[in-house]
């Protein structure tokens, strides 16, 4: 395992002026992700002193500064090289390598290990990735397939042609009598001439091909991403061993990686076909016998260099990982707008700029060590290959002025030689990358592998039939019943995965259609969890809900959330047109008009867009474009619900108002914590609360008056909005501490009655 360089704490002003002062009290954690936001996984701990840190760079700049060490470091290096990347490949042992999880997201600065066991895991995926491109495009692969080996053979005629040029004309100027020589020279360069064109309409046909057979690829990889993402089950999102795989899928990067492995493929046959050629013509020519040995050996012992070059670098690049990662963050932290308030408040500018500039240090003098070692590296892959050239073409020189060769004879091995040369290395880059590429295909791989737990059965009972059931049952309430939803749960109780605890336990609820339930309770009480099970977002870890006296797992999960009409907390705010925003409430009917403008217009969002926006329902929403209020998108939000208000038998409100909170005014509000008189912030506070209330308030009346005979959930913490609900349910640590209407839990003056008069007390 590489050794990994710690990162050096933050220090005072008086810390840093003292050499060997040190500072224990004090962290800094860094998050990879965003300058703005912290979370616990995304930190790197910086757990060392910088003096420590310092210690270690001198001690290692003592072997960088002796050059007779170094020397025989190189020298032993280079000979080790040949033996270690095949120890490499054939190691498995679990000190040097971790096999990889599809839990865990993939390396970024480093690539994965070259072991056998890893070329195993990724040979499987070769069959998907076979039915993934070939079988999607036949035609455009054996295309490209036949176009390579044309450019593989053609710069083979083109050098034979070049060689009875140079030929002719050396002909030429030692034997001026023969005329017909310039005969020669014309054919020879009328061919050349051809072959070239032929080359160049080839590789047109090439490109033009490929083009077409890299859209084709990335779209697919692109549509089977989307269509992944949207399969999973809302736990694979928030779920830590999960999301952060999902990340990386989020970006557009990885819809390329098919292509890209399809294109080293192409690469891989295009460099084989011209070594091929190239080695046959070579064999051919009249050339001295140790000659071939060599040229053949040469690029062997580059590949080797190379590959040990390549190891090299990338231990150094996880050995400074932390570093990095931690500069990168006080980078963005100095320069990001989102932290400037504290930074200037708290004066910690200057800190992070000594960190920072500390940080440049270790890695300067990392950097120029490896350098060095570099430097005599590549002064030593120079020095071998000048003379290995030296070698043949002093041979092959001797051997022309001999007249064992002709002078076309000569140029044409040293082209092939220059060739040969190349392409072994563009095979070892070609290698190194297919292997690249098929650790992140094995991990697109795994990432579509993922099956969602929450699916419809294969025999789903149809909504509308259960719906028949409930009439013929209560005859008596015919209509009532067949405009909202029975629901129940029984024993229900629910864990989050990864938690220790569960959030909802033993949960016993009954809502008869029709009913308007209000849910109230404290921050963590699982009022939004109860939500989400009920939108069959979540599977309940034990107990079960019914619908309409059926267990909810029965039904088709399409048609039932067809018929819920939700709003939730953190609703989104398309930046697309006003149709679309309203419209995406009904899928099928996203494209209705007369159904979008109905739907604004009992969300209460027809007045503001008639009047305030210039292209009314075509106009594009955006930040910068046109702004609408917390409170105009809210009505947006309540139109999308809206559109499925027809078949909708529940309506959810699950805190819609939450969104709503100024950022101006949590801005002040912090502000006159520290600096504000209490009175002050009193009263601010109460301002926040009363204009927030009376938002939440017209929102769940509107609701009240539009859902009449549909069941209704209304979810807040804020208790005065909910009071005219038919019933109020208050949640408690998990559980259901009470229940009843407004009025019976004021007289059974317990949590409910004391809440409520705490909450009131700040509109006083």
């Amino acid at each position: 395992m590489a050794s990994q360089i710690s990162v050096p704490r933050f220090r005072s002003k008086q810390s840093t002026n003292t050499s060997k002062a040190t500072d224990d009290g004090k962290r800094c954690k860094a998050n990879v992700r965003d300058a703005t936001t912290v979370t616990g996984d995304d930190f790197v701990s910086m757990d060392k002193d910088i003096n420590s840190i310092q210690e270690q760079h001198d001690e290692k700049q003592k072997i960088g500064d002796n050059w007779m060490t170094m020397m025989v470091s190189t020298l032993a290096g280079l000979a080790w090289s040949l033996i270690f990347p095949l120890k490499r490949f054939f190691s498995d042992d679990t000190n040097s390598y971790q096999k990889p999880d599809h839990k865990k997201p993939a390396p970024t600065d480093s690539e994965p290990r070259f072991t056998f066991a890893n070329i195993i895991k990724m040979l499987e995926v070769i069959p998907w990735f076979y039915k993934m491109t070939l079988l999607k495009s036949p035609f455009l692969w054996m295309s490209i397939v036949i176009i390579d080996f044309v450019q593989g053979v053609i710069p083979v005629y083109t050098t034979a042609a070049n060689a009875k040029l140079i030929d002719a004309v050396a002909q030429i100027m030692t034997d001026k009598e023969q005329g017909s020589i310039s005969d020669v020279i014309t054919h020879w360069a009328t061919v050349h001439c051809v072959l070239q064109i032929l080359e160049q309409l080839v590789a047109l046909l090439r490109e033009a091909i490929y083009t077409q057979l890299k859209n084709t690829i990335e779209s697919n990889f692109r549509a089977l991403t989307l269509e992944q993402m949207t399969r999973l089950d809302l736990s694979y999102f928030e779920d830590p061993q999960y999301s952060s795989i999902i990340d990386d899928r989020r970006h557009d990067y990885y819809s390329m990686t098919g292509m890209k492995m399809v294109s080293y493929i192409m690469d891989l046959g295009q460099c084989t076909v011209t070594l091929i050629s190239r080695t046959v013509i070579l064999t051919r020519q009249q050339i001295h016998w140790s000659i071939v040995p060599v040229a053949v050996c040469y690029p062997v012992v580059s590949m080797a260099f190379e590959m040990w070059e390549r190891l090299q670098w990338t231990r150094r690049i996880e050995e400074t990982k932390d570093i990095r990662i931690n500069r990168q963050y006080l980078y963005r932290l100095i320069t990001g707008d989102g932290v400037q308030m504290e930074l200037k408040s708290f004066d910690l500018g200057h800190l992070f700029i000594e960190h920072l500039t500390r940080l440049d240090q270790i890695l300067a003098a990392r950097k120029l060590r490896d350098n060095m070692f570099d430097y005599f590296s590549s002064f030593t892959t120079s020095t071998f290959t000048y003379m290995v050239y030296c070698y043949m073409y002093t041979k092959i020189a001797m051997q022309a002025i001999d007249k064992e060769i002709g002078v076309g004879d000569v140029t044409v091995f040293i082209s092939t030689a220059n060739d040969i040369s190349d392409t072994c290395k563009q095979l070892l880059w070609t290698f190194r990358n297919i292997y690249s590429i098929c650790h992140e295909l094995v991990q697109i791989h795994d990432f579509l592998s993922w099956k969602p737990k929450i699916v419809s059965p294969p025999d789903a009972v149809p909504y509308s039939t259960a719906e028949k059931e409930m009439r013929l049952e209560n005859e008596d309430a015919h209509e009532f019943i067949g405009m909202g939803m029975h629901f129940e749960f029984r024993e229900v109780s629910f864990r989050y995965p990864g938690a220790t605890e569960d959030c909802l336990r033993n949960i016993n609820l009954i809502v008869r259609p029709g009913e308007h339930i209000g849910i109230v309770g404290a921050n963590g009480a699982g009022k939004s969890t109860l939500t989400k099970l009920l939108l069959r977002l979540y599977e309940p870890t034990s107990g079960t809900i019914f619908v309409n006296k059926h267990p909810i797992q029965h039904y088709d999960l399409s048609e039932l959330r067809a018929r819920i009409a939700p709003i939730f907390q953190d609703f989104q705010r398309y930046q697309l047109m006003v149709r679309d925003n309203i419209g995406f409430g009904d899928a099928e009917r996203v494209d209705d008009l007369e159904r979008i403008q109905e739907a604004a217009r009992k969300g209460g969002a027809d007045k503001f867009i008639e009047e305030k926006l210039e292209a009314k329902y075509e106009q594009k929403l955006s930040h910068s474009e046109s702004k609408l209020s917390g409170g105009e998108w809210q009505r947006l939000a309540l139109a999308r619900a809206f559109m499925r208000n027809d078949e909708a038998r529940l309506i959810v409100l699950d805190e819609p108002t939450a969104a709503l909170v100024s950022f101006l005014l949590a801005l002040l509000n912090t502000f006159m914590k520290r600096l504000i008189a209490v009175n002050i912030h009193i009263l601010m506070l109460a301002f926040r609360h009363t204009q927030d209330a009376l938002a939440e308030h017209q929102l769940f009346q509107r609701i009240r008056d539009l859902a009449r005979h549909k069941t209704a959930v209304f979810v807040s913490h804020r208790f005065s909005t909910v009071k005219q609900a038919d019933r109020i349910i208050v949640l408690a640590d998990g559980t259901i501490a009470e229940q009843g209407s407004h009025d019976e839990l004021m007289q059974l003056n317990e949590i409910y009655a004391k809440l409520f008069r705490m909450q009131a007390e700040a509109y006083v």
